[in-house]
């Protein structure tokens, strides 16, 4: 076998360098030169990936976990993992309050949330993407305490 030499490291590093750096050079060139074909489509792109993002939790929820959802506000949808145990009062309102966060309703007050378990939530066939319809829900009036919330927001997944 051979040794290797600090120039033969300089070179192999330069390689590398060399092909990361004309990467996104070269993804920027061909992004632009696409750009007019993509811009005429690109939201029903964004509101494809959201639906499938939404369904995709929908269908992986459990028939326990609950479901939030501020009333008739749009928003996103919120589900709290249980995992078999019933949850206590304070993370119920806490998932109330990342219901409201994440919907038109932020900054409000006494804004009312509805939540069940996942179960009684179900996509009619043929509605429009976004569109569930659930029952045995109970409805909370909450106004979210920043001083709460705030920690929550920061955490990283």
């Amino acid at each position: 076998t051979r040794q290797l030499k600090p120039k033969h490291y300089l070179i192999i590093g330069a390689w590398f360098g060399g092909f990361q750096a004309l990467m996104p050079t070269l993804g920027y060139f061909l992004g632009s030169s696409f750009e007019k074909y993509i811009t005429s489509f690109d939201h029903w792109i964004a509101f494809a990936l959201l639906v499938l993002i939404g369904a995709n939790m929908l269908r992986e929820a459990r028939k326990e976990d609950i479901w939030f959802h501020t009333q008739n506000i749009p928003g996103s949808h919120v589900i709290l993992r249980c995992d078999g145990q019933e949850p206590d009062e304070d993370t119920i309102l806490l998932a109330s309050y990342l219901a409201v966060h994440f919907s038109q309703a932020k900054g409000s007050s006494k804004v009312p949330v509805d939540y069940t378990k996942a179960k009684f939530v179900k996509k009619p066939s043929g509605a429009k993407p976004g569109f569930v319809i659930f029952t045995n829900q109970t409805t909370l009036y909450v106004t979210p305490e920043q001083e709460i919330l705030q920690p929550i927001l920061l955490q990283s997944i």
